[in-house]
C-alpha cells in the first residue's frame, strides 16, 4: 500500500513541475478549420481530422501532428506547407490535392516523411539545405516532385509525372514509377 500511494504522489508532483506538460489532441470535424486548430496547438500536440473535404491552405511550422482519424475519408484540397520542423515528422494516409496548382512544400525540415499520400493532381516541393525527406508509397497521378535549395530526398515505391533536382540538392529514388521526365536542372 505504501508503494502505491508513493507512486500516486510522485505522479502528481511531476504533473505540477514547471515545463512538464502533456500533449493535447484537437479534433477537427467537417466544416471546421484545420488551420485554427494548428494555430491553437503547441509543440507535441495532435490535430485529429475527421471525415470530410477541407479546402483551406495549411501551414505547419511547429511540431504539431496532423492525424487522419482511423476509418475516416479525408481530402485536403489546399496548399500545405511544412517549414522549420526539426523533430521527425510523418505526414501520412491522406488524399490530397485535386487541382494541378496545389503543392505540398517541405522547407527546412529534418527527418520529414511523406507516406501513403494519394493525389489526382498537385506536386511536392522539397527545399532548403536543412531538408532531409523521404517519400514513401505516395501517388501523384498528375503531379511531379521538385527538389531544390540543397534538399536531400529519398523516394521509395512512389509514382509521379516527373522529378526535377536543382543545384546542390540530392535525390535517391528506388522502385518508383515516373511517367514523365527526370531531370537535373
Amino acid at each position: 500500500m505504501k508503494t502505491k500511494h508513493s507512486s500516486i504522489l510522485l505522479a502528481g508532483l511531476i504533473g505540477l513541475m514547471p515545463g512538464f506538460s502533456t500533449a493535447a489532441t484537437y479534433s477537427v470535424f467537417s466544416g471546421q478549420s484545420i488551420q485554427t486548430k494548428i494555430d491553437g496547438a503547441t509543440n507535441g500536440d495532435t490535430v485529429a481530422i475527421f471525415g470530410g473535404s477541407y479546402t483551406e491552405n495549411l501551414t505547419v511550422s511547429k511540431d504539431v501532428r496532423l492525424q487522419l482519424v482511423a476509418g475516416q475519408a479525408v481530402t485536403l484540397a489546399g496548399n500545405i506547407t511544412f517549414s522549420g520542423l526539426s523533430n521527425a515528422y510523418t505526414f501520412a494516409n491522406f488524399t490530397w490535392g485535386g487541382q494541378t496548382d496545389k503543392t505540398i512544400t517541405v522547407s527546412d525540415c529534418r527527418n520529414f516523411t511523406i507516406n501513403s499520400i494519394k493525389s489526382p493532381a498537385g506536386s511536392i516541393t522539397a527545399t532548403g539545405s536543412n531538408t532531409v525527406a523521404k517519400i514513401f508509397a505516395t501517388s501523384l497521378t498528375n503531379g511531379g516532385i521538385t527538389i531544390s535549395g540543397g534538399a536531400n530526398v529519398q523516394g521509395i515505391q512512389s509514382s509521379c509525372t516527373g522529378i526535377t533536382v536543382n543545384g546542390s540538392s540530392t535525390a535517391d529514388f528506388a522502385r518508383c514509377t515516373v511517367s514523365g521526365n527526370v531531370s537535373p536542372a
